[in-house]
């Protein structure tokens, strides 16, 4: 984790002091969604030929809270002894960085390339609990006291990637941007053609 965190902040420092050799580089603050670039708060330094984005984002869904029915009906079943698995709380906290290298500035906008990866701490808590057979070879199961466990599932996420993109003038600070990048992630795939977006607010 920390080697992934610091390789993150690496790419994002040697981004930033390019976009900062430009002395009419803008900063600006706003959201942007994606596999790449992360999901959450973003902010970017753009000059008029290298750019800097980075961003960091936060979750929590679901609730520990969780009941197990003390029987149930499943027909699918054959086994004698079975274990049913419930998701309890998920949390992930994620961190991006991406160079951005300006192509065209036209009148509406501008084109670029966008080239980084986002790291993504996730964790779930996942609860279980046995139930046998009422009679052998019945579709009717019943809980077994004792037997409810709970365990913290951890994985580390990742994906980096490199692609086209457009930031597109909403009004005179507002800005909508749009990417189509090609990633690798954690799960050894190849991914194209899933979009990336944002919007940023330019200050003065």
């Amino acid at each position: 984790m920390k080697a992934k965190c610091m390789i993150i902040i690496l790419l994002f420092g040697v981004s930033l002091l390019l976009a900062f050799e430009d002395a009419n580089s803008r900063v600006g603050l706003g959201l942007h969604f994606g596999t790449q670039t992360g999901n959450g708060y973003a902010m970017r330094w753009m000059g008029r030929l290298h750019g800097a984005q980075g961003t960091l984002g936060a979750y929590t869904i679901g609730s520990n809270n969780v009941k197990f029915e003390d029987s149930f009906w499943d027909y699918d079943e054959s086994a004698a002894t079975i274990t049913r698995n419930k998701n309890g709380r998920e949390a992930a906290v994620n961190l991006a960085a991406n160079y951005l290298f300006m192509l065209d500035h036209f009148k509406t906008g501008r084109l670029y390339l966008i080239g980084g990866g986002s790291y993504t701490y996730y964790q779930k808590r996942v609860y279980s609990k046995q139930y046998r057979q009422q009679t052998p070879g019945s579709a009717y199961y019943e809980a077994i006291d004792g037997t409810e466990s709970d365990y913290l599932k951890r994985e580390d996420r990742w994906t980096v990637g490199f692609g086209p993109g457009f930031e597109i003038i909403l009004g005179k600070q507002f800005r909508f941007s749009i990417e189509v990048p090609i990633t690798y992630n954690y799960k050894d795939e190849i991914v194209m053609y899933i979009p990336q977006a944002g919007i940023y607010y330019y200050f003065k």
